[in-house]
C-alpha cells in the first residue's frame, strides 16, 4: 500500500439528525378585524398567515368589538364542571384542522393574550381549550382541558380544566394571580402543559412560557387525546358567576407547532 495511502484514516459514518423550529401556522389578530356579532353560529376571523377567512363556532355571547374578540358570559353559565353537559360558556372554537391541516404529530403551542381583566367572585373563569370531536360539556362523550384563570371563591388562581371519564376543575397553583395577559397550551409530545404570561406579546412565543402545571387529562372515553382524535377543536372561553360577567376582551390567538427545516 502506498505511504500516501496507509496513513488515511478510516472515517465513520456521519449520523444525520433533522433540525427543528416553532413556526406559526395559524395567528388570528383581533384589531384587524371589523366589528361582528355571531352570524348562523359562528365568528369569521382572518388567518394572518394564509390570508383566508377561517370560520369559528361561537355561542353564548362572542362579538368583535372595536378589535378585540368580547366574550361575554350570562349568570352562572358554566362549562362542564360539575356536569358533562353544561355548555353555557361564552366561547368560541375551532377544527384543529382548519388551522394545520398538516398536522401530523408535531408538538403544538397554543397561546392567547387578553386585555385587563378582574374576576371578583367564585366560578368566574377565562381560557384556553383543547377539546375532542365532541366539546367539553357536550354530553357524556365530550372530552377535553384547559389552561385557565379561575375564581375559587378567594382568589383567582391558575387552573385546569378537564372532562374525561370524570368531569371537574384542578388548581395548578394556590396562589392568587390576578395579573395574567397571556395564557398558553402546550403539548409538547409528552402531556400539555398550562403557562401563562403577564404580558401579551408573551402569547406570540407560547413555546416560550415557563409550564404551571399539567393541563387537565387525557380523554379516556371518546377517543383518547384531544389532539389525537380525528376533529380535535382548540378555543377560547369564559364562565360566569353568579351575577354576568366579567366580559373578556382577547387581543390574539395563535397556534405554532415545531416543525423540521
Amino acid at each position: 500500500m502506498p505511504a500516501s495511502l496507509s496513513g488515511i484514516a478510516r472515517l465513520a459514518p456521519v449520523a444525520s439528525s433533522a433540525l427543528y423550529a416553532w413556526a406559526t401556522v395559524a395567528d388570528f389578530d383581533f384589531s384587524l378585524e371589523p366589528d361582528q356579532t355571531i352570524s348562523a353560529g359562528g365568528l369569521t376571523f382572518t388567518d394572518q398567515i394564509t390570508g383566508l377567512p377561517v370560520v369559528f363556532a361561537a355561542a353564548n355571547g362572542a362579538a368583535i368589538v372595536s378589535g378585540k374578540l368580547v366574550l361575554s358570559p350570562a349568570a352562572g353559565s358554566q362549562l362542564s364542571v360539575t356536569n358533562g353537559s353544561t355548555d353555557t360558556a361564552a366561547r368560541v372554537d375551532v377544527a384543529l384542522a382548519s388551522l394545520f391541516a398538516a398536522y401530523d404529530g408535531e408538538a403544538l403551542a397554543l397561546g392567547a393574550s387578553l386585555s385587563a381583566v378582574t374576576l371578583g367572585e367564585n366560578g368566574e373563569a377565562f381560557g384556553l381549550m383543547v377539546n375532542g370531536p365532541v366539546r367539553m360539556g357536550g354530553g357524556t362523550l365530550g372530552h377535553g382541558y384547559s389552561a385557565e384563570i379561575r375564581h375559587n371563591g378567594t382568589n383567582p388562581v391558575r387552573s385546569t380544566r378537564y372532562q374525561s371519564g370524570s368531569t371537574g376543575v384542578q388548581a395548578l397553583s394556590t396562589a392568587a394571580y390576578a395579573s395574567a395577559r397571556a395564557l398558553a397550551l402546550r403539548v409538547d409530545g409528552f402531556r400539555p402543559v398550562a403557562c401563562y404570561g403577564t404580558a401579551e406579546a408573551d402569547a406570540l412565543t407560547p413555546e416560550t412560557l415557563a409550564y404551571t402545571g399539567p393541563g387537565g387529562i387525557y380523554g379516556s372515553n371518546s377517543g383518547g387525546s384531544p389532539l389525537g382524535a380525528s376533529g380535535a377543536r382548540l378555543g377560547l372561553f369564559v364562565c360566569g358567576g353568579a351575577t354576568s360577567g366579567p366580559d373578556v376582551s382577547f387581543t390574539r390567538f395563535i397556534l405554532r407547532a415545531l416543525k423540521a427545516l
